[in-house]
């Protein structure tokens, strides 16, 4: 199972999950947590292009996360071998960055300057900015524009609010920026985007 990085850091009650692998840490949930058949299932609902039931295997997948978590992970690999997997950042360091993720993804309809987002860590900005683009292995406002994105396509599937009331809740400071980083990640127009989701026949 594939999920993107920012997805699952935004996951709820799993921080010390997503510390131990943004560490190098590798492990397995156990196989009665998550057989085939649930895979299949949620394989079946993503590609669905239904967002209900994309945002319920998301929900899933967290729950056997959390219990899984719960039970107590051992990692694959023998400590020795995790270490040297480990990068330079430590968990203090990390948890300063999903910190600046959770401000990001709480703020998203303001601004967001660096400064307002490094002084959630409490961190130098500088510091903090250099913590982020070296885990996350991009800008942090490179980030902010991803995170807006999706927020904006999860609204436009899910929502009948205008494409300009959209792009202003999800932090764009105009229709026609919106509608140009809209196209450009995901190749198409977001009015385009919703008619194809209201065709489809789940």
């Amino acid at each position: 199972i594939y999920i993107p990085l920012d997805a699952f850091l935004m996951m709820p009650n799993i921080s010390e999950l997503g510390i131990a692998l943004l560490s190098g840490g590798v492990f397995a949930v156990p196989a009665e947590f998550c057989g085939a058949e649930m895979v299949a299932a949620w394989h079946r609902d993503y590609r669905s292009n239904d967002f209900e039931r994309a945002e319920i295997s998301r929900s899933e997948i967290n729950t056997v996360l959390r219990r899984a978590l719960h039970r107590g992970l051992e990692p694959l690999l023998a400590r020795d071998k995790v270490t040297a997997l480990e990068p330079k950042l430590n968990p203090w360091h990390l948890r300063h960055v999903v910190t600046m993720i959770g401000h990001i993804t709480e703020n998203l309809g303001k601004r967001l300057s660096n400064s307002d987002i490094a002084a959630a860590t409490g961190l130098h900005e500088n510091y903090a900015l250099n913590l982020f683009s070296g885990t996350m292995g991009l800008p942090i406002q490179r980030f902010v524009l991803r995170m807006r994105l999706l927020q904006a396509r999860a609204h436009l599937i899910e929502g009948n609010d205008s494409t300009s009331r959209i792009a202003a809740v999800s932090g764009f400071r105009s229709t026609s920026q919106f509608y140009h980083q809209f196209r450009t990640a995901f190749g198409m127009p977001p009015n385009e985007l919703r008619r194809q989701f209201s065709r489809s026949p789940f």
